[in-house]
């Protein structure tokens, strides 16, 4: 534990914020890298909510895509309040709620995990 403790302490350290422009895009050029979709879309795929709040600041940033031009879709549980869960993506990353499309709602059964995310 102590040798975690010390690279996430140097770690820290290293790290200048607020990051420049340079560090913007070379960590979301990275994030996107490991979390994009690699096909026709340009479109990421993650339930942390820092990691998308980033993500949309870093398109606007060092792509100049404003956060109103950006589409979002989700994928829900059953139990879970649809208007809610796109009230909270919406709120935090500014993406207006129209730009929200259908939502994927995974079913209840086996195949899907049981634990409600964001």
């Amino acid at each position: 534990m102590k040798e975690i403790e010390k690279i996430i302490q140097d770690g820290e350290r290293e790290i200048i914020t607020p990051l420049d422009i340079n560090g913007y895009k070379l960590i979301g050029a990275a994030l996107y890298w490991a979390e994009g979709d690699k096909t026709k879309n340009f479109a990421v795929a993650n339930s942390d909510p820092l990691m998308i709040k980033f993500l949309v600041q870093w398109m606007y940033k060092a792509l100049g895509v404003p956060a109103q031009r950006i589409k979002a879709h989700l994928n829900i549980y059953s139990q879970q309040n649809e208007s809610e869960i796109k009230l909270f993506w919406s709120d935090l990353t500014g993406i207006p709620i129209e730009n929200f499309g259908k939502s994927f709602v995974k079913p209840a059964n086996k195949n899907y995990k049981k634990n409600t995310l964001y």
